[in-house]
């Protein structure tokens, strides 16, 4: 196995003022040994979160002026860069139209990207793969020399924490990432896969965009909350190990860093990594509102106590979260029974009806749902046990 990779870099900047962001990147992007490995002619295809349509002041998505100045910087090697997501739902020109013009991707291109309209998908066999042995990915994303992943320090609904790992799911295509939801519809197997995705694209660089993160009822419809940081690491893994202490959180919170350094492709604490620039706890945000993974506060709260064991079932039935509909958010629009991966919902009289027996608590619903109708609800016990 190759050598852990644990270096990692954590920049202030205070603001996406233009100048500030292209100071901030530079001192990142110095500090990481530069970009002398991007070639003349290369294609890097960088991958921002996108997932779905909100403007850059909403803190849903990176922010287009990291991305503008991480272009501006990669065209002057000589690269060809392409600009891209799978946002939520399906992966045609039409969504992706809106995406990038509510994102405000203008910038982006300006500076001399192309932005990825591209829809076609491949696939492709991955032996490493610990639950992914066969991987569907966007081909503008398949055919780059390199990849840089770009994400946004947010909440999750169903891991917990999103950053540098879970962003490299969206290049899985469309309604295909439905399908993932579906064959691994528990949190273990699925930040497995994501790890595996994460080993098969092997992103170059991983940046995030910890600015401005988002907390509460991510990764869609949380509240921006400033940090004041953009961090990068040759690894995502090592990234998110940062990142996810920026929030507070400890790396067994987070499934996906839980099954990194399970498989030694992480170190298993933020005091093992190679660290340049500034000091984490520097930018520590001690009162981050944070969710706690699905199935994770029901394991945490039984563990010590013996006595409530055999009531196992009927604990996590109280404490865990589940999505629930805000009625007086709701318009009917249906797109929560359409991205549903059990199709457990469907619409009666313009609403949604949830089957709680075939509800998975993915909360793809909760994450597409344009209105924010759909929440995260947790039980006043379990907000008691959270906090």
């Amino acid at each position: 196995m190759d050598a852990i990779k644990k270096r990692v870099t954590l920049v202030k900047c205070s603001s996406y003022d233009a100048q500030q962001v292209q100071q901030a990147l530079d001192q990142l992007l110095e500090l990481m040994g530069g970009l002398e490995w991007v070639k003349p002619g290369m294609r890097i295809a960088v991958k921002p979160n996108l997932l779905m349509k909100k403007h850059p002041d909403a803190a849903c998505t990176t922010h287009p002026q990291l991305l503008t100045a991480l272009v501006l910087r990669l065209k002057e090697h000589g690269a060809e860069i392409i600009v891209g997501d799978s946002p939520g739902g399906p992966f045609a020109e039409k969504l992706l139209r809106s995406v990038y013009q509510e994102c405000m991707m203008t910038g982006v291109q300006e500076a001399g990207a192309y932005l990825n309209w591209d829809t076609a998908a491949e696939s492709d066999y991955f032996e490493a793969g610990k639950v992914l042995k066969h991987v569907d990915i966007v081909r503008f994303v398949k055919q780059a020399d390199a990849v840089i992943s770009v994400a946004k320090l947010k909440t999750h609904g169903m891991m917990g924490y999103t950053g540098a790992v879970k962003n490299l799911f969206g290049v899985i295509p469309g309604t295909l990432k439905a399908e993932y939801h579906y064959r691994m519809p528990n949190t273990e197997t699925f930040a497995a896969m994501l790890v595996d995705l994460a080993e098969y694209v092997s992103p170059r660089l991983s940046i995030i965009d910890a600015v401005v993160g988002m907390e509460g009822d991510g990764p869609s419809h949380g509240t921006p909350r400033f940090v004041g940081g953009l961090i990068g690491a040759d690894s995502p893994h090592a990234a998110d190990l940062v990142g996810s202490a920026l929030m507070g959180l400890q790396p067994q919170e987070v499934p996906t860093l839980k099954e990194a350094i399970e498989r030694g492709l992480c170190p298993s604490t933020p005091l093992e990594l190679e660290m340049e620039g500034d000091r984490i706890e520097t930018l520590v945000v001690p009162d981050f509102k944070t969710i706690p993974a699905a199935k994770q506060m029901s394991t945490d709260f039984t563990k010590n106590r013996v006595w409530l064991r055999p009531f196992g079932k009927v604990v996590k039935k109280v404490l865990e979260q589940r999505p629930e509909l805000n009625v007086a958010l709701c318009v009917g629009c249906g797109e929560c029974a359409r991205v549903c991966p059990p199709k457990a919902i469907h619409i009666e009289n313009r609403r949604p009806q949830i089957d709680r027996k075939k509800c998975i608590r993915c909360f793809c619903c909760q994450e597409l749902c344009p209105k924010a109708a759909m929440q995260i609800h947790r039980s006043l016990l379990a907000r008691m046990v959270q906090k």
